[in-house]
């Protein structure tokens, strides 16, 4: 078996790196970490969020053109830190880039964990589900610290597969997906991903259903008009409804969030003002409108009307984010020698989402396959009511309000 050099855990040899072994293995135990610098203890969880709300739109904008578009900017974000808590040297500082989280530590970890805990939520009328998984070949080992990170930290679990029948282990995986989500991912990973030649597969899985705190009457929806493009119109059962609701307004977007039940979570729909093409909704998009969007909100009376809809999109992300700077992890030179001493280089980076809009709520699931080869306000009168008509391509968001972690972001240019 080829020799892979030691991660830098194994092999630094100075002051400083035995420090940090010793507080890594600390918390790596549950034990309290002695840190001398605070950047060392403490890393904000919006750092994470905001990543991954960056990570979604550059995403978004650069996958597949199609009239519906969605990504769990949560999940393929989770998915590609399971691949950088086992990267090494080059192909970590990489990922770490288009991560936009610091270098790895205990703090990173830290902080990841306690997002994923604050995300995490049973209820009867709102439910939010969060697993990880790595996979690797019966041929070879798992790294103790790499293992001991993802299942202890991570909400991950470890499993030994044989990727030598292909068709088996990708059933397998499939399997354990649609368990996550509920069935609503029976196929992540589509034929011929998985090859003999596959070493190992890191897997993240999210599953949402939330009900809306005031749902809509179905006895209110009817069919309505929806411009798909120009001279393209079609039929589309609308809902709507009369609400209360944070309301954000500019020259060129209405949005509103519409709460699900409890409150920890929240529907974020944008509407441009203009009756745009779905490309032109998804090139809107940014950043900073969306933060405009959360955060500038005031309390409205809002008359809604929003098409029910159902998509799914399933993609291979290599290309985009090979576009974003990423090269290294999916070429042979990757050092991924913190996961096994198996050579590793990533051949995919396979996600799908799922949402589902109508009366009483929404359902959503994700979940992303990296895979390795080896090599309350006061009353308004009616003149203050705002109306807003989803009745031509939109975009939506489903965020916790909290933590503001974008689960999932979307464009819908057909509800149909």
């Amino acid at each position: 078996m080829k020799t892979i050099a030691k991660t830098p855990l194994e092999r630094s040899t100075t002051a400083s790196a035995r420090r940090f072994l010793a507080s890594f293995v600390a918390f790596l135990a549950g034990l309290p970490m002695n840190h001398n610098a605070a950047a060392d203890t403490t890393l904000p969880t919006s750092t994470i969020t905001a990543s991954q709300l960056a990570l979604g739109v550059s995403l978004l904008k650069k996958g597949p053109v199609e009239p519906n578009r969605a990504v769990s900017p949560y999940s393929i974000h989770a998915g590609l830190m399971l691949a950088r808590v086992g990267a090494v040297g080059d192909t970590g500082r990489e990922l770490d880039k288009v991560l936009g989280t610091p270098a790895l530590s205990p703090a990173v970890v830290e902080s990841y964990k306690t997002l994923n805990q604050q995300v995490l939520h049973k209820g009867d009328k709102t439910s939010v589900a969060l697993a990880n998984s790595i996979w690797i070949t019966t041929k070879g080992e798992f790294k103790k610290e790499f293992a001991k990170v993802v299942t202890e930290s991570l909400s991950g679990s470890a499993h030994n597969i044989d990727f030598s029948d292909p068709e088996r282990a990708r059933t397998e995986i499939n399997s354990w997906v649609s368990q996550q989500t509920a069935s609503k991912i029976p196929s992540l990973l589509p034929p011929k991903v998985i090859t003999p030649e596959s070493v190992a597969a890191l897997v993240n899985a999210l599953h949402f259903k939330g009900s809306w705190h005031t749902p809509f009457s179905v006895d209110g929806t009817m069919p309505d008009t929806f411009t798909v493009g120009p001279g393209n119109t079609k039929q589309v059962q609308m809902m709507q409804h009369l609400l209360q609701i944070r309301y954000y307004e500019d020259d060129t977007w209405q949005a509103a969030e519409l709460p699900y039940s409890g409150g920890a979570y929240s529907f974020l729909l944008l509407v441009p003002k203009a009756k745009l093409l779905p490309a032109q909704v998804v090139d809107g998009l940014s950043e900073g409108l969306l933060r405009k969007a959360f955060e500038n909100t005031g309390i409205a009376r809002v008359s809604l009307r929003l098409p029910r809809f159902s998509l799914r999109q399933s993609q291979d992300l290599a290309r985009s984010l090979r576009a974003l700077g990423l090269a290294e992890i999916f070429s042979p030179t990757g050092d991924f020698s913190g996961i096994t001493t198996l050579p590793l280089k990533i051949s995919a980076v396979q996600h799908e989402s799922f949402v589902v809009v109508d009366e009483n709520g929404t359902e959503g699931a994700a979940a992303t396959a990296v895979v390795f080869a080896e090599g309350a306000a006061p009353p308004f009168g009616q003149e203050d009511i705002k109306e807003l008509v989803a009745n031509h391509p939109f975009a939506f968001a489903i965020v916790h309000n909290g933590m503001r972690a974008p689960l999932f972001l979307g464009v819908v240019g057909d509800p149909q």
